[in-house]
């Protein structure tokens, strides 16, 4: 008997020393919760697996498992050995590697980036030089690009430093005057980890963020190996109500979202966030790092909701949280910091689309454990921004994105792709406001209401709309809940060139100069022209329809398709045929009268209109 109590004290210590247990329960029926949505989530069959961690107070409080990392294999998730794909929360690592730079002074938050490359990024023309702070903040102002970010199978060995010097993208706004989300940001700041500590990307990360913080699971080979407990979710599209099982993605840069890890992996990076940057005997940053990473930096408007260092912030059920999102093809994972309480949570699904889901989960915990404050709301201004805005008339309208592409046939996503379509806002009566948005999927009319703030709030509470008008005269419309992009309004022209029926048109049109030239007197050099026209017009329209649906993906993965090569050949030679029409009509020769004349003057017109709507989709240098 003698021995029983030393036993029992010690498995009692070893219950109390254990992350999941505390001597109180802060979150009274937490897994019961936990439980109830992610299983309703999982039985909608829109999702096959989930896992969520949560800290409080420096601890791990819970952690759990839901669904298949495997549904073929019959693999459940499991908290602490499955590793899913955490996209672009990976980010954040690189943003903390690079504080921690900062803090030993070898790189300056408001140093221009040049000072770090070894090729240079020129500067926006109304504004002083790009620094860390910027992209940090998402205000650099680039143009978005996923072209050879993304590939199916193994990443290639070619240098970070080439790769991003080949791929710099246009600077679309002034340096520190709006959010515009950039994956290319993110990359140049990994390079510039590369060339400061002359270390790899993953390297850097490796020591000084795993290893301290006993992220052991933690990896960012690419595609991560199933070795030791570590064991590796399988991504899944869910198409007809089945999931199917997808191949490995493989993003590059590796630091813009190449990582994975299981929930307890990120479990200690938010304690160390948490926790004034300790973790354990560990310090990641000092606490005044941290504070001043996590403080506002950046608000595209003073009511809203802004940009912190890396972090952005968003309101759910009247509370500020610090988080970031990360979405690949196959996964997406969601960080939510809110210092106030020292809580932390983070979740993760081997499926794409989930922000629906992740927004659920946490209103739920939030209207569970942290029920509406009007005063938590209120957002801290940062900066000296001040918001202009818009009449009421001005408001109306179509808004793109500031995170889109603009070089090469890769703008054509504008136009087909529903993450880059343009927002339409309609007015209606009593002051109601109407957004159609393509991407928010079923929900994709939101009904606003205006209040005396002269903001816009949606019918559920649970989001913001203001609109602001720059020195310029250019309308943004902003949303609460995306801090790091906002909407610019498009012009009466912009929206002429965005419908998407055009190719169809154009496609009817050069058929219907075939009928011209067989049915109207001419000379025999107008005909050969007007057919010259129409076969290299049709030819031109079905290489892009081709494109579109059979090489589109190879491009995105960084390749050269044949038929962006053939593209701006069939558009020349059109240009060619269209010229030599215009001068026959003027020569004059045999056309015959005036009204003999018409149909060709307009068959002109109209490839001169096909050109000019290439020429803004970028088809004549498509690469």
């Amino acid at each position: 008997m003698e021995h029983i109590a030393p036993f029992l004290l010690l498995c009692l210590l070893i219950c109390c020393s254990s992350p999941l247990v505390g001597a109180a329960e802060p979150y009274p029926g937490l897994e019961s919760l936990c439980d109830e949505v992610f299983t309703e989530q999982l039985g909608s069959g829109r999702f096959v697996g989930a896992a969520v961690s949560v800290v409080k107070d420096g601890r791990l409080i819970f952690a759990k498992g839901y669904g298949f990392a495997d549904l073929e294999q019959n693999i459940p998730v499991n908290p602490y050995h499955t590793v899913f794909r955490i996209g672009s929360v990976t980010k954040l690592f690189t943003w903390t590697a690079v504080m921690q730079l900062v803090e030993q002074g070898k790189i300056g938050l408001h140093d221009d980036v040049n000072a770090y490359l070894d090729f240079t990024i020129a500067p926006h023309s109304q504004q002083a030089p790009i620094t860390m702070w910027h992209l940090m903040t998402h205000t650099a102002g680039f143009a978005d690009s996923s072209r050879g970010m993304l590939a199916a199978g193994a990443v290639d060995a070619q240098d970070l430093g080439a790769f991003l010097a080949q791929r710099i993208p246009a600077v679309i706004y002034p340096p520190g005057r709006v959010t515009a989300y950039s994956n290319y940001g993110t990359a140049l700041a990994g390079y510039i980890l590369e060339q400061v500590t002359g270390k790899p990307y993953e390297q850097v990360i490796d020591e000084q963020i795993f290893q301290p913080l006993q992220m052991t699971k933690a990896t960012l080979q690419q595609p991560p190996s199933a070795s030791g407990e570590r064991q590796v979710a399988t991504g899944y599209a869910v198409r007809n109500g089945k999931p199917l099982p997808q191949p490995s993605e493989n993003i590059r840069p590796t630091s813009t979202g190449g990582a994975s890890a299981t929930v307890i992996d990120m479990s200690h990076f938010m304690i160390a966030h948490l926790q004034a940057g300790r973790f354990r005997a560990v310090t990641l940053l000092d606490e005044e790092t941290v504070h001043e990473m996590h403080a506002q930096q950046f608000q595209n408007d003073s009511r809203l909701t802004g940009m912190a260092l890396g972090f952005y912030q968003i309101r759910v059920n009247g509370r500020l949280f610090l988080t970031h999102a990360g979405d690949t093809t196959w996964f997406s994972s969601q960080m939510f910091l809110l210092p106030s309480e020292n809580l932390g949570i983070f979740v993760s699904y081997n499926a794409r689309d989930t922000v629906g889901a992740r927004q659920q989960f946490m209103q739920a915990f939030c209207a569970r454990y942290y029920p509406d404050d009007s005063t938590s709301a209120q957002v801290p201004q940062g900066g000296e921004k001040t918001a202009v805005t818009p009449d009421v008339a001005q408001i109306a309208g179509s808004y793109l994105s500031t995170r889109r592409p603009v070089t090469g046939i890769e703008k054509l996503r504008q136009l087909i792709e529903p993450f880059y379509q343009p927002i339409k806002v309609i007015i209606g009566a009593n002051g109601l406001l109407r957004t159609i948005n393509p991407s928010a999927g079923p929900r994709q009319v939101e009904v606003w209401e205006a209040t005396a703030s002269g903001l816009y709030e949606r019918a559920d509470g649970q989001d913001l709309l203001a609109f602001t008008q720059d020195d310029t005269g250019q309308v943004f419309m902003l949303r609460d809940s995306q801090a790091p992009r906002a909407y610019q309004k498009m012009s009466a022209w912009e929206r002429i060139l965005y419908n998407r029926f055009w190719p169809l048109l154009f496609l009817l049109v050069f058929a219907g100069l075939f009928w011209v030239a067989r049915h109207v007197p001419a000379n025999t050099t107008c005909v050969r022209f007007t057919h010259g026209i129409a076969v290299t017009g049709i030819l031109t329209l079905l290489t892009l329809g081709y494109f579109g649906l059979c090489q589109f993906t190879a491009y995105l993965h960084g390749g050269t398709p044949i038929s962006l090569i053939i593209l701006p050949l069939l558009l020349v030679l059109n240009l060619l045929c269209t010229l030599g029409l215009a001068a026959a009509l003027l020569v004059g020769g045999k056309v015959g009268s005036i009204w003999a004349k018409l149909p060709y003057l307009a068959s002109v017109l109209l490839s001169y209109a096909f050109h000019y709507w290439a020429w803004f989709w970028q088809l004549y240098q498509p690469l």
